[in-house]
């Protein structure tokens, strides 16, 4: 399980580290229950990144089709 989850954070990594480019770190919280994994973002923050929030939202598909669930807050 340990493995899974972390796997999972480094592929979410892989998401938001788009291009890499240093534009100073993402206001990104992550809360792992164990039911899913809770991502909290501050508001407009993914519409003011629209590949980011694209290659997240595909990303998102991919986990859940695999049976892990990620919440978007």
């Amino acid at each position: 399980m340990l493995t899974q989850r972390l796997t999972i954070l480094l592929r979410l990594a892989m998401v938001f580290n788009r291009g890499r480019s240093v534009v100073g770190s993402i206001p990104l919280t992550v809360n792992d229950t164990p039911k899913e994994l809770q991502l909290f973002l501050p508001e407009g923050w993914l519409t003011a990144h629209p590949l980011t929030e694209a290659d997240l939202q595909q990303e998102m598909n991919y986990l859940e089709d695999a049976g892990i669930p990620i919440a978007l807050n």
